[in-house]
């Protein structure tokens, strides 16, 4: 199996440069191996994954105190701040794959303003910048090929909408709303980290025609995913909504899918007991076999479909900081999670 590996001025093929550091394969991903990492990958306070390319193999991108190394260009690419989101897709009128950077004002970037960054074939360039009270993304995403964001225009006042061509457009705003997406009904699903008063409990809705529907959660809303998940064209929203101001004493890491064209279909599929919030979710593949890599406050988990509902099948503990994704290889999906070193862990297969 060959996987294109990019660490901060290290460029590795494989998951090793020796036969010792193959894995025997695996037959389902009930059974998570930690693939061998060499001594002298570097740290990563985050990680991308992305297939510029199109041969079906993806990219394994390391950010490292505000630099990013492009394998393909032989260089390193100063982002000039702190990682804060990212996102991977097509965009309209293109066929291969980006990956989208947001950086910002962060630890040792205190000066640091809003840039989004694009990685594509040719290189990294940047696409956005732009200066607001805290110079803070909180989302990307990629929605039926355009870019979307979602950033901190005033102290507590997120605003969330489309960047075409550098030119942003506002959607929606609203109080402490970290997470927003655009819906297939052509309104915006809105996720509340808090509510307006002091340490009240965020919210979720759908915003439409100016009205806003409340929608079932639990608490404040720290992880939002739109996809479809059952390949029936119709996509589901899930959401990570159990935030509590005393997180560590108090938060639920639920997990929650709502289905319909007016998301009003809900239920719970998966509680994460020992965690107290859903960090980061990720659709690995699409339709019925679809599968969800979760990143909670201290694991990596991945959770599949099964009789009773969706199985969960732990990865890695993980140390809060930086976050997961899945990486397409030869030999199915792997999850590499960021930190001191890079792991990384198969979850289909490994090489021969």
């Amino acid at each position: 199996m060959m996987i294109k590996t990019v660490v901060a001025g290290l460029t590795l093929w494989g998951l090793g440069c020796t036969p010792e550091a193959a894995v025997s394969p695996i037959a389902s991903v009930t059974s998570i191996v930690e693939a061998k990492t060499l001594p002298a990958i570097d740290a990563a306070d985050a990680l991308m994954a992305v297939d510029t390319d199109g041969d079906g193999l993806d990219t394994l991108l390391a950010l490292r105190k505000g630099t990013l190394h492009i394998d393909e260009h032989n260089k390193d690419v100063d982002l000039g701040g702190t990682y804060q989101a990212h996102a991977r897709g097509v965009l309209h009128g293109t066929d291969n794959e980006i990956a989208l950077i947001a950086t910002g004002s962060g630890i040792g970037f205190s000066k640091a303003p809003m840039r989004l960054w694009k990685v594509d074939a040719t290189g990294t360039s940047l696409i956005w910048e732009h200066e607001s009270a805290r110079n803070r993304m909180t989302d990307v995403a990629i929605v039926d090929g355009q870019i979307w964001i979602s950033w901190f225009s005033g102290p507590k006042t997120v605003t969330a909408g489309w960047l075409v061509d550098g030119s942003f457009t506002s959607v929606h705003e609203d109080h402490m709303a970290m997470h927003q997406r655009p819906w297939d009904s052509g309104g915006v699903i809105v996720g509340r980290l808090y509510g307006e008063e002091p340490k009240s409990h965020g919210d979720l809705a759908l915003w439409q025609d100016s009205k806003r529907r409340p929608l079932p959660s639990l608490r404040g809303v720290r992880a939002l995913e739109v996809g479809d998940l059952d390949g029936e064209g119709t996509p589901e929203a899930l959401v990570g909504d159990g935030w509590h101001h005393a997180y560590g004493a108090q938060g639920d890491a639920r997990l929650q899918l709502l289905s319909g064209v007016h998301l009003d279909t809900s239920r719970t599929i998966a509680f994460f007991d020992d965690d107290y919030s859903v960090e980061q979710i990720e659709l690995l593949g699409s339709g019925p076999a679809t599968r969800l890599l979760i990143t909670t406050s201290s694991h990596v988990t991945v959770l599949e479909r099964d009789a009773l509902g969706w199985r969960q099948t732990p990865v890695s503990s993980f140390d809060g900081r930086g976050n997961a994704v899945g990486v397409r290889t030869e030999t199915g999906w792997m999850a590499a999670v960021s930190g001191d070193p890079v792991r990384r862990f198969h979850l289909d297969g490994a090489a021969p």
